[in-house]
């Protein structure tokens, strides 16, 4: 007995010194140099890489080309992933990698085009930029010739191929489309005029409130004249279209949560106790693991930029440099029209052949319009019409937009911003600026089509009378300088008044709950600090809860359980922090009250708009008359009722369990095998999170479980005070290698409000680490 109990122990030992054996070879596989010495072929002269104890790039180059061969180099160590990924979802290749599950994705992906277009956009770039492309790819290419690949390469026995310039800027296409998606809205509209009538559209779909915050007044911006607003009335071409025609589609309904956008203020010296400006934002995309976000300090003779990077395209995308600072938000914009097609003959059919791993290459035929690919065939833009074209900016062959994002880096002062301004393309933003002479401003960028009265709020007609008749000058797009109310706040809201000249989009369907938050809280105090920018930036209070608490507090309670639920509630301010049962409620309680929306209506939007909730239960309305209500007391009731019993079963009967914490968590996914229960988990990361869609620190989540899925992966906070003290965060880690210290190292810090040194001074940096890049 004694020996067998030796021989188990001595084959246990052995066992656990074999697999230490093997995750040290793994890790030891993944790891790449980050500090010593390189000698690198093609460098001009000396590159010093300092990676602070965050592991952010600190990167001091003699020349500009040199410092971007360093920014693609550190991108690629901390991110090949990631970036293949990118660039194997631009270029429609998934299945190149995974095999046949990815076919359907692949050929959603070559229909749109993203890699055609930015072949067609690199091709656009003036010279300079085309050189620091070149540059950045060259990094990216040495590390893919001479460093150790990430675990997940492993996993799937895949070696990446010789990244291109295209690769370099085709992400960016990826992005813009991802913050367009009015050709959804479109489908949805007709939906509504076809099954409901066109007058019903204000009841599903309410207008701005004419009371909510503007980014920019009638006084801000120089109205020479108003808009017309005479739509042309056979713009609206509805078609056939029957309720038994619809049905879940899981491509369609990955329509955004509210909050999916962005933040961005900007504060002039004369509302801060320094008297110096202070810029802040925080975009608001999906989050991931690892995250979109790449945090990089770039510095040569002629500029020197530090903030947020895109792993995959050069430059700071958002951040400042030694004279001024910017942030973006997504703007309102519609840049976006679907066309019926009713004639084949100028209709041209491409066959584009995917490779498919471990399998037969898949020939798929793509058609394309002079308005751009028909979408009928992968989308739900077939309830439209048999063959319907997709017209957008980023299809545009004369796409600037790379080169827009490289001259901010260089950008001085307020002229040489809205020059580097006036290259944006794609996706319209709203940036927020500041500068070290103490102004500040606003602009809106990029190309917005005009309609020749037609709104453009549903599928047209391919017609004459219905092309995009040209774009708003830049001269005339929104923009202020130093306003005399001393602030400029964005977040996703309605830009201008319906007096602007030119229509920006027919319907701004972002609720004004985030900018009402900011704008309330900047005018709280006189002189503002970089302590109450924080907490700004970090404020979960919900103004959805302000605008509902009259209306749901006097629900009449179907037993006492249900009056100590509404006794919770009745002091609640909406703060939906960790720890808040409150929001837990409410949050259960929201989604009951969105099954009055009818189901045909559900398969293409999962979330509603609470201005429609909000009118139905203030006007007794029809949409309350479900599941035996016979009105919208009724309704009130039975929801209230539900909540507690959904509550209950996922949670348990104490109240003290039901912290908002508890249910909604931070989810990040690992990009590749998210779909894969047995290897997401070995990179998957949660935390629980504040906020929900409507706060200002957003924390959107899907509507079926309450995971937060999208939020502010990035954080910045600009002291024009002093540039050192500025300061940001990103919601995970630096790294995407499973084994570094730096993969989720961040993420607590991000979840609690916290940040590092936005700063290029050493003793800022904590221990760090130097690598130095020399020319051979």
């Amino acid at each position: 007995m004694k020996k067998a109990i030796k021989y188990i122990g001595i084959s246990i030992l052995l066992l656990i010194s074999a697999l230490s054996i093997f995750i040290y070879f793994i890790y030891r596989g993944t790891q790449n140099t980050l500090k010593g010495n390189l000698k690198i072929n093609g460098l001009l002269d000396k590159v010093i890489v300092h990676r602070d104890q965050y592991g952010v790039p600190h990167i001091e180059a003699e020349n500009d080309s040199d410092a971007f061969f360093a920014l693609g180099y550190t991108h690629a160590q901390d991110r090949m992933w990631q970036m293949e990924i990118q660039r194997h979802l631009a270029r429609g290749s998934l299945s190149e990698m995974f095999g046949e599950v990815t076919i359907m994705q692949d050929k959603t992906l070559r229909t749109l085009g993203f890699y055609r277009a930015a072949q067609l956009a690199y091709l656009s770039l003036p010279k300079e930029s085309q050189h620091i492309v070149e540059s950045y790819t060259k990094g990216v290419n040495f590390f893919i010739q001479t460093g150790n690949m990430p675990l997940q390469f492993k996993l799937i026995g895949y070696k990446p191929s010789v990244w291109t310039n295209v690769d370099s800027i085709s992400f960016q296409k990826m992005m813009a489309w991802d913050l367009n998606e009015t050709w959804r809205d479109k489908i949805l509209n007709h939906i509504i005029a076809s099954l409901y009538g066109r007058e019903k559209m204000s009841i599903f779909s309410p207008e701005y409130p004419d009371s909510a915050p503007l980014v920019l007044q009638d006084s801000e911006i120089n109205l020479t004249k108003k808009m017309t607003q005479n739509y042309l009335e056979k713009e609206n071409y509805f078609g056939k279209f029957r309720k038994q025609d619809i049905y879940p589609n899981k491509e369609f309904n990955k329509a955004s949560p509210p909050g999916k956008g962005s933040n961005n203020w900007v504060v002039s010296g004369k509302l801060t106790n320094t008297n110096k400006p202070i810029l802040a934002n925080d975009p608001h995309l999906s989050i991931a693991s690892p995250l979109l976000w790449y945090l990089a300090d770039i510095k040569t003779k002629n500029f020197h930029s530090i903030g947020a990077t895109l792993p995959g395209l050069p430059g700071v995308i958002i951040g400042h440099n030694q004279f001024i600072a910017w942030g973006v938000t997504n703007g309102c914009i519609d840049a976006q029209d679907l066309y019926i097609e009713s004639d084949d003959k100028d209709i041209t059919t491409i066959n584009e052949v995917i490779k498919v791993k471990n399998s037969n290459d898949v020939i798929f035929p793509i058609e394309i319009s002079p308005h751009g690919p028909i979408i009928s065939d992968i989308t739900e833009a077939r309830r439209v019409g048999k063959k319907v074209a997709l017209k957008w900016t980023g299809f545009l062959e004369k796409d600037t937009t790379l080169h827009s994002f490289i001259l901010l880096n260089y950008t001085k002062n307020w002229d040489s911003f809205k020059n580097a301004l006036s290259y944006f393309v794609v996706p319209a933003q709203n940036y927020v600026y500041a500068d070290n002479n103490g102004n500040i401003g606003y602009y809106l960028a990029g190309k917005i089509p005009i309609r020749d009265q037609w709104s453009g709020l549903y599928p047209i007609e391919s017609k004459k009378e219905f092309e995009w008749k040209s774009f708003i000058p830049f001269e005339e797009m929104p923009h202020t300088m130093n306003p005399s109310k001393g602030f400029v706040v964005s977040a996703n809201n309605k830009v201008v008044s319906n007096n602007y000249p030119y229509s920006l989009t027919p319907h701004c369907k972002t609720a004004p709950y985030r900018a009402s938050r900011i704008i309330d809280l900047l005018q709280r105090k006189e002189k503002l600090t970089l302590i109450d920018i924080q907490k700004i930036q970090n404020d979960t209070v919900s103004y959805l809860w302000n605008d509902f608490k009259t209306i749901l507090l006097k629900t009449i309670p179907a037993s006492n359980k249900e009056k100590d639920v509404l006794k919770i509630l009745k002091d609640w301010n909406g703060n939906m922090n960790i720890n808040s049962q409150e929001a837990t409620l409410f949050a259960y309680w929201f989604r009951e009250l969105a099954e009055m929306v009818p189901k045909e209506l559900k398969v293409f939007s999962q979330w509603p708009e609470p201005l429609f909730i909000k009118n139905q239960l203030l006007s007794d309305g029809k949409y309350c008359r479900i599941n035996n209500a016979r009105n919208c007391k009724e309704f009130l009731s039975n929801t209230l009722t539900k909540t507690l019993n959904a509550i209950v079963k996922n949670i348990g009967e104490k109240p003290k369990n039901w912290n908002w914490g508890y249910t909604h968590k931070a989810v990040f996914n690992e990009l590749g095998f998210s779909e894969n229960k047995y290897l997401n988990w070995f990179w998957h990361r949660s935390i629980s999170s504040p906020g929900d869609g409507f706060t200002v620190n957003v924390g959107s989540y899907e509507f079926d479980n309450l995971s937060q899925i999208a939020g502010p992966g990035y954080r910045q906070i600009v002291d024009f005070n002093n540039l050192e003290d500025s300061i940001y965060i990103q919601a995970l880690g630096q790294s995407g290698n499973i084994f570094s210290k730096n993969y989720d190292n961040l993420m607590p810090l991000w979840r609690d409000g916290k940040y590092i040194p936005m700063s290029s001074e050493k003793n800022r940096w904590g221990k760090y680490e130097t690598l130095i890049l020399e020319p051979i």
